[in-house]
C-alpha cells in the first residue's frame, strides 16, 4: 500500500474537527475531519494526490469510485487551478 501514500511539505488546517467528530447539518453523521490548504507551488504534492487516490480504488478503500478528482480551491485567486 506504499503507493497510495503522500508525504506533504508544510500544509495549513482549516476547519480542523480532529479532536471531536463534528456534523455540518444537525442529523448528519458526526465525522473527523480537516481541509488541508497546499500551496499551489507545490506542484508535487498536488499532483501526487489523485493518483494515489485512483491507486486506492482497486484495494477498496474508496468506495465507490470518482467520476473526477479536482482541486476544490484556487488557493484565492481568480486565474484557476
Amino acid at each position: 500500500m506504499s503507493n497510495t501514500k503522500v508525504t506533504t511539505g508544510e500544509v495549513r488546517f482549516s476547519f480542523p474537527h480532529v479532536f471531536q467528530p463534528h456534523a455540518n447539518n444537525p442529523g448528519q453523521e458526526e465525522k473527523y475531519s480537516v481541509t488541508i490548504l497546499i500551496p499551489k507551488t507545490d506542484t508535487v504534492t498536488i499532483n501526487a494526490i489523485p493518483t494515489a487516490m485512483f491507486r486506492s480504488i482497486p484495494s477498496g478503500m474508496i468506495t465507490p469510485a470518482p467520476r473526477s478528482i479536482r482541486p476544490t480551491s484556487t488557493s484565492g485567486t481568480n486565474s484557476g487551478p
